[in-house]
């Protein structure tokens, strides 16, 4: 091999080892600036802190995964927006997140937060409506749970508020009070919602229900009973009956009642009036005047005095077929039923001697 021969292979290796040097390199700066920006993202993902607080955390409508970076960064749950936003454009999360109201905490890191936000875990709060709970009940129970004030509920708690959206309410004087049309259920709530908010899933989950009843209208016709006497007549089955088979009976004692014009003579509804729940009426609580004292007055109160549950509301449309026309407690929540007064008296007398002898 000749010199020139010699000096072009070592030329070609040299320039072989500086090419695989600056492979090298360029793969190692990669490999260094790849290294660290993973570092940086998941030092960045990690929790602001370990302070195990909880925070309320509010995902509005309508608001991109950008703005609601911002708002976390804002409200210190995340380390940083921008790789906080990154990681949700490369995941496919950011046009995934459910708007809602969250409880979050710095001590989360910013994966799980996003996605609690992409799987839309809410903080709800469960709100249980017993059956025959009437309107300031129910105010209060939203008030114990901290959802919205008693005053302010019972303020909105008006037929005129919600017609617009309710065809069936329209049938109410616009200053009537939604008492019977607020259905008794378990619910879960978002906090920090106008009064108008919850009380609107309260009167949609009625409609559900009442309308949903097989033939219902076919079922008022028959009765020649509009929504709201069947809803009036339900709230004073649900307050009078304690045990559910009974419904349809206590039922067919008022329908009778209201076919022979004779007073319904509810003590649930001289309680409305009251305010309160007596063990014992006086005859002056009886002679209360008011249009829902139906020991004065015949046929049905102007309204509701509660919120009548599904049995209840079946068994005002559905009475049981008998000619009972009374009905006296046995103190255990059963009734004696009677057709005629003089049945009713003796069932009265012995239930007044049970009661003695028992004390």
């Amino acid at each position: 091999m000749n010199t020139k021969a010699a000096f072009e292979k070592f030329k070609d290796s040299l320039l072989l080892k500086n090419k695989n040097l600056v492979y090298f390199t360029v793969f190692f700066i990669l490999f260094l600036i790849i290294t660290f920006a993973s570092l940086y993202v998941n030092i960045n993902l990690n929790p602001v802190s370990d302070e195990q607080i909880q925070v309320d955390f509010e995902v509005e409508e309508g608001k991109n995964a950008k703005q609601i970076a911002d708002t976390l960064k804002e409200k210190n749950l995340i380390r940083n927006s921008s790789i906080f936003y990154l990681y949700a454009k490369l995941k496919g999360y950011d046009t995934k997140i459910k708007a809602g109201d969250y409880i979050l905490s710095p001590s989360m890191s910013s994966k799980v937060i996003l996605l609690k936000l992409v799987k839309g875990e809410t903080f709800l709060e469960k709100v249980t409506i017993p059956e025959g709970s009437n309107l300031k009940e129910i105010a209060k129970i939203f008030e114990e749970k901290r959802l919205v004030k008693k005053d302010e509920f019972l303020r909105e708690a008006v037929s005129k508020n919600f017609k617009d959206k309710f065809d069936f309410l329209k049938i109410l004087p616009d200053d009537a009070t939604l008492e019977g049309f607020l259905f008794p259920d378990t619910y879960f709530f978002p906090k920090n919602k106008p009064a108008r908010y919850y009380i609107e899933k309260l009167i949609k989950r009625f409609e559900e229900v009442y309308f949903g009843i097989p033939d219902v209208k076919l079922l008022e016709e028959k009765l020649n009973l509009n929504t709201l006497q069947v809803v009036t007549l339900a709230s004073i089955i649900e307050e009078e009956a304690k045990i559910d088979k009974e419904k349809p009976i206590i039922s067919a004692v008022f329908h009778n009642r209201i076919i022979k014009n004779i007073p319904l003579q509810s003590c649930a509804t001289v309680e409305y009036i009251l305010d309160e729940h007596r063990e014992k009426l006086t005859l002056e609580d009886l002679k209360k005047d008011s249009p829902y004292n139906t020991y004065l007055n015949r046929g049905l109160p102007p309204g509701p005095i509660s919120s009548p549950g599904y049995k209840a509301i079946i068994a005002a449309l559905k009475p049981d077929k008998n000619d009972y026309l009374y009905f006296v407690s046995n103190g255990d929540g059963s009734h004696t039923f009677s057709v005629t007064y003089q049945e009713h008296l003796k069932a009265k007398n012995q239930q007044d001697r049970n009661s003695n002898t028992e004390k």
